[in-house]
């Protein structure tokens, strides 16, 4: 992937915390609440090869940047968050079951969106829900089974995208988020 001008103001709203991010490593590489700084850029790297958010964690306001794979647990959610995962890896980011990227509630409100970026591959597992959701990988996008909950997500991929014939796919009035410039080729499905 390409590399932005860093001088550019690229980033969300919610980041008022102007200060620097330092390197965080969480105890036992697993991330909780009280790791994240919110309306900050947080910077984490880990003890092993994976980062861990524990399961149920909701990240609100926040941008979480880190060199390892993250692992997401069941019911993790991203509101108004930008995940910046480095890791070249096939499956740099891996969601198992639950996770929900946005806030239920964004096609009424255009608020509490979610990006995710990868400079590997993105699996999102069963049950993801996404809702004003951007998802850019610069390798392969795999969504498994969605019972009833995309709406309004983009998906950018420099491999390939495959999703799951099952489940309900909508559509929103509000566009998701997009905290920097991409170049894309738009296809209805």
């Amino acid at each position: 992937m390409d590399h932005l001008d860093p001088t550019l103001p690229v980033q969300p709203d919610y980041v008022t915390d102007q200060t620097l991010p330092f390197p965080v490593t969480p105890a036992g590489s697993e991330v909780t609440a009280g790791d994240i700084a919110p309306n900050a850029v947080n910077h984490f790297s880990c003890n092993g090869p994976t980062l861990t958010f524990e399961a149920g964690l909701v990240v609100e306001d926040a941008v979480i940047v880190t060199d390892c794979q993250v692992q997401f647990g069941a019911g993790v959610a991203l509101e108004d968050a930008t995940l910046v995962v480095l890791d070249p890896s096939d499956q740099a980011v891996r969601a198992p079951d639950g996770v929900r990227l946005g806030a239920t509630d964004y096609c009424s409100t255009g608020q509490g969106g979610a990006t995710v970026v990868s400079l590997g591959g993105v699996s999102l597992g069963s049950g993801t829900a996404a809702y004003g959701a951007t998802v850019v990988a610069d390798g392969s996008v795999s969504v498994d089974s969605v019972p009833d909950g995309l709406g309004g997500i983009n998906f950018m991929s420099g491999g390939e995208i495959e999703a799951a014939a099952s489940g309900t796919v909508g559509d929103c009035k509000f566009d998701p988020p997009r905290p920097f410039p991409v170049p894309v080729f738009k296809m209805v499905l």
